[in-house]
């Protein structure tokens, strides 16, 4: 399965246009294995900055909407944005994921934040 950011810009938001600089991305899902489609799949999508520095972050799931918003605001600044990636958010890996006694050495990846560095 491949998840891509298809198209993104610095606006205003249609429906609070007076709140400061949104940010407008576009997404899709694709997969060639019919199983693959099936599968639930979270992702943190991030406005970054030129430093790749997380401004903000949401949450998209598959078969959801294919766009989405950061903002609108002024604090953090949207204006910033350089980039919107797409990054992993939730990997199930059993009730013991990262227990020390299971040894398996899996840790699921932290959840990002304003100001995170990429």
């Amino acid at each position: 399965m491949t998840a891509e950011v298809t198209a993104w810009k610095t606006t205003v938001h249609p429906q609070a246009p007076e709140r400061g600089p949104a940010v407008h991305f576009h997404y899709r899902f694709t997969s060639g294995n019919r199983w693959a489609a099936m599968e639930r799949v979270e992702l943190q999508a991030c406005a970054v900055d030129g430093r790749r520095v997380v401004i903000l972050c949401t949450l998209i799931v598959k078969d959801s909407l294919v766009d989405g918003w950061f903002g609108p605001s002024t604090e953090p600044d949207l204006a910033r944005t350089t980039d919107v990636l797409l990054l992993p958010y939730q990997m199930y890996a059993g009730p013991h994921a990262g227990d020390p006694k299971d040894h398996d050495g899996y840790v699921p990846p932290r959840i990002l934040s304003p100001g995170s560095q990429l």
